[in-house]
């Protein structure tokens, strides 16, 4: 890593505050990014990580009390890469921002909201970063396949060396030994250690090992896929000839690169799509969780999700107590923080009952902690009769399935 140059920092800041809307500040951060240096910014979920950023960047949503010195072009990838992208297409996008077409020709002009999220994150980061000396990265690799995860920190790296400069916030800062050399840990709102990397990951706690998936017979089949076969207008075959039965009592984790159709797959599971050929047979109700949970919401606020219809109301507040949101329950969802609106659209899913429940990257934007917390509610949903239906880049959720599935080139596999 190339040692930083005299002169004036690529980025210094001394925050005092950095408040939401809902009240809750970041208090007391300072930092300085110098040419070839890299920051990971850690903590819990809720812990002010995307606060802190936004405030940086003097975003909307947060108000800055304090003074940030930029003194070098910064690109700016959200946790929710879909907000980050301006055009209809990815040609569109791509031309807008100068960034180079190469390594999306077999996405360049379809329609962005067909594109995985997975997709869409890589979209949003070639925008972003193309022209930028600063990489400002909020989540960078939460819907990336291993794959492009290590294009990732390869493409870092590589800006590093040019002599920029990035500022990383990761549930997982252990993924940047050897590529960070700072760090700041937040736990509620304030810097639990600012400095070196080494030294401040020293104090962020190794995370606890998911909950083992729990052997138990299965029970009917609650939904089938049947010769399935499914495409886009004008692209070629997404899924070929899919079928699979997933079982009252099961947790099937669907795996595979990005782009490979899980989401597809999900969507017709749970009857969002028909499929082109072929059949799904469903014998009980089915819900669709997507990666963007604002699209799931009906309730405007987090008790009013949970309890819409008639739920039994004190069963609403024990699964809103256990996800860590009871606290929040009067707040607005579109205020929460992606982990949270996550963790939200679980929590309605549950409480209002659904026998099927196919859920797009359960464990994104959240810490080791609050997935277990995640992990170990749909698990207890499967053992009630339910059947839990996965799409996940995440290997620790992936390892609680009582059943795994890789999904590649249309095609369909259980794994042993």
């Amino acid at each position: 890593m190339r040692r930083p140059g005299r002169g004036e920092p690529l980025l210094r800041a001394r925050v005092r505050r950095a408040c939401r809307p809902s009240g809750f500040c970041v208090e007391g951060v300072e930092l300085e990014l110098w040419p070839g240096e890299a920051l990971v910014v850690a903590g819990r979920s809720g812990s002010g990580k995307t606060t802190l950023l936004r405030g940086l960047l003097g975003l909307p949503g947060v108000t800055l009390e304090g003074s940030v010195e930029v003194n070098a072009p910064a690109g700016y990838l959200p946790q929710e890469p879909w907000r980050a992208i301006l055009g209809p297409t990815p040609r569109y996008d791509l031309e807008l921002s100068g960034a180079p077409l190469n390594g999306f020709e077999e996405v360049l002009d379809k329609p962005v909201h067909w594109l995985s999220a997975g997709w869409k994150q890589r979209l949003a980061l070639r925008s972003a970063l193309h022209g930028a000396s600063i990489a400002v990265l909020d989540e960078p690799g939460v819907y990336l396949d291993a794959d492009a995860r290590r294009e990732l920190r390869l493409l870092v790296e590589e800006m590093l060396r040019e002599g920029g400069a990035a500022l990383i916030v990761d549930h997982d800062p252990h993924a940047w030994r050897g590529t960070a050399s700072k760090a700041v840990v937040l736990e509620e709102g304030r810097p639990l250690c600012s400095g070196s990397y080494e030294e401040c990951i020293a104090h962020y706690p190794q995370p606890p090992p998911p909950p083992r998936p729990r052997g138990r017979g299965m029970g009917s089949v609650l939904v089938s896929a049947r010769g399935v076969w499914h495409r886009y207008p004008g692209s070629t075959w997404v899924l070929r000839g899919v079928c699979m039965e997933v079982y009252a009592g099961e947790v099937a984790a669907v795996t595979g690169p990005n782009g490979s159709g899980k989401t597809t797959l999900l969507k017709i599971l749970a009857g969002v799509y028909r499929p082109t050929r072929g059949r799904v047979v469903a014998a009980a109700p089915a819900t669709y969780i997507p990666e963007n949970p604002l699209l799931y919401y009906t309730g405007a606020t987090v008790y009013e999700e949970a309890t819409w219809g008639g739920v039994d109301e004190a069963y609403a507040e024990e699964v809103l107590r256990r996800l860590g949101l009871w606290r929040l329950r009067d707040r607005p969802l579109a205020w929460l923080s992606t982990g949270e609106r996550r963790r939200a659209a679980i929590a309605s899913a549950i409480t209002h009952g659904y026998r099927v429940v196919a859920v797009d990257e359960p464990t994104a934007g959240l810490d080791p902690w609050a997935s277990n917390q995640v992990l170990s509610l749909l698990e207890e949903a499967a053992s009630s009769g339910a059947a839990i239906i996965m799409a996940t880049h995440d290997e620790r959720a992936a390892s609680t399935a009582t059943t795994r599935y890789r999904l590649e080139g249309g095609v369909v596999a259980r794994l042993p």
